[in-house]
């Protein structure tokens, strides 16, 4: 593993300790009530959305707060909710924000629950997440998750020399909770 890779590596670890959140998510919150059966369902459509680059000021390293939203999925706001200014690299966190039902509800994840024997378990799953500039020219370096937030690294010149950027998200599940 090169210098390089070592550096975004530790830096996509930084980010993955570094979200939190208000809430609890939306996995801590069904997995800890062993009162919800779960049922997971392949979400079929690539989650898609499109930044244009020239909102953003990459000049200097720092957290720059968005918290926009892209898409409603169910019971699920997805957002884009921070770039991280690095000298070489810009991390795009999205955030998938779900509010939970006392009952019963459908929300968006990166995860996979399963109910066996009245424990509700969470399996990780491979999401894919592509990312191209208007030529469709790909751009990510690498990508992390945690939880309910999706961490992407891009290149910063590669991201300021584009207009916009398209991102596409698949892979992701929809979660079906009720009370038992």
């Amino acid at each position: 593993m090169g210098k390089k890779n070592i550096i975004c590596f530790l830096f996509l670890m930084f980010f993955i300790s570094a979200c939190t959140n208000d809430q609890r998510s939306e996995m801590t919150k069904i997995q800890g009530d062993q009162s919800f059966v779960v049922t997971p369902e392949e979400f079929k459509d690539p989650l898609e959305f499109t930044i244009q680059t020239k909102d953003f000021s990459l000049e200097q390293e720092r957290e720059i707060e968005i918290n926009r939203s892209i898409k409603k999925v169910e019971d699920t706001d997805v957002l884009l909710d921070k770039l991280y200014v690095r000298e070489k690299d810009v991390l795009v966190s999205i955030k998938l924000e779900t509010n939970i039902d006392s009952i019963k509800g459908r929300f968006l994840s990166p995860y996979e629950f399963k109910t066996e024997d009245q424990v509700t378990r969470v399996i990780s799953t491979d999401v894919d997440i592509k990312v191209y500039d208007e030529n469709g020219q790909r751009l990510m370096e690498g990508s992390g998750i945690k939880e309910n937030e999706i961490g992407i690294y891009l290149h910063k010149d590669e991201f300021e020399n584009s207009k916009e950027v398209e991102f596409s998200i698949t892979g992701l599940h929809v979660m079906e909770y009720i009370k038992k």
